[in-house]
């Protein structure tokens, strides 16, 4: 049985768009995730930045950290 050359160019078509798609959607992929990488690192940062600068504030505010000895659930608001 033979294909006539329309289906041919078809199929062929059909092929080159799928390996087209696949190529888009893998580049897609390794952009997004290693963005997303990036982006999560940087809020872990800034989220721990800040609670640094809460902590340090304070310390400096008690003179210590018997407060949160003493109420554990303060630790709870100094990371809000």
């Amino acid at each position: 049985m033979t294909m006539r050359l329309l289906y041919k160019f078809l199929i062929s078509y059909i092929i080159i768009a799928m390996f087209i798609a696949a190529f888009f959607i893998l580049a897609a992929w390794i952009f997004v995730y290693s963005n997303f990488n990036e982006f999560i690192a940087e809020t872990e940062l800034a989220k721990l930045n800040h609670f640094e600068e809460v902590l340090r504030e304070e310390y400096r505010i008690h003179q210590g950290w018997d407060h949160f000895r003493t109420q554990p659930w303060l630790w709870h608001v100094a990371k809000g």
